[in-house]
């Protein structure tokens, strides 16, 4: 490891139409997460043992962790003064944004009541709000592929098959006329 120790850092917050982690993709249930905040290790921990022993009746069933703790948080002793650098590492978090989804149940056919109660159970052991969520009932947005650094828009492919050639000058339209009447002002 490079570095032993990180910043304490914030919550990330989903800006610019992200949906990263925010929809189940693995399993056919879920559990999502309703606020930012900051697990542990041995929340994480507690969770998944807990979904673990209910559902291990389930022949074929699995269990996906969505997020996992790689930032050491450290803390300095109750009762030492100010200064000396910064404590050693006391335990491992991770940071969660709004709507992510933390675990995933799925395989063996596994019932949707069974799976509702493992993962209330695994809610019990959360800091924060979560929903039980199910993937054939989550609507994806469709995906916004944007015109950036000149790649073309959908709409510019399926216009003219003819411009699928591979000399970009072909693309380019040339310049607009110049009228007469403002061409003599122009060179003055």
């Amino acid at each position: 490891m490079k570095y032993r120790k990180k910043h304490k850092g914030r919550i990330p917050i989903p800006i610019g139409g992200s949906t990263k982690g925010t929809y189940i993709e693995f399993g056919e249930y879920g559990l999502r997460i309703k606020e930012g905040a900051r697990l542990t290790a041995k929340q994480i921990q507690a969770a998944h043992t807990t979904i673990r022993r209910k559902i291990k009746t389930v022949k074929g069933s699995q269990i996906w962790t969505r997020v996992f703790p790689d930032i050491p948080v450290t803390s300095k002793g109750g009762e030492s003064r100010m200064g000396k650098g910064k404590g050693s590492v006391d335990y491992f978090a991770t940071r969660v944004g709004r709507n992510r989804i933390i675990f995933e149940i799925g395989g063996g056919g596994i019932r949707r009541e069974h799976a509702k109660e493992a993962l209330r159970l695994a809610a019990a052991k959360m800091p924060v709000a979560v929903e039980f969520v199910v993937k054939s009932e989550q609507i994806k947005p469709p995906k916004v592929v944007h015109a950036i650094h000149g790649a073309p828009s959908p709409a510019a492919k399926t216009a003219s098959p003819l411009a699928s050639s591979s000399s970009s000058a072909a693309a380019v339209t040339p310049p607009a006329p110049v009228p007469a009447a403002v061409a003599p002002e122009m060179t003055a």
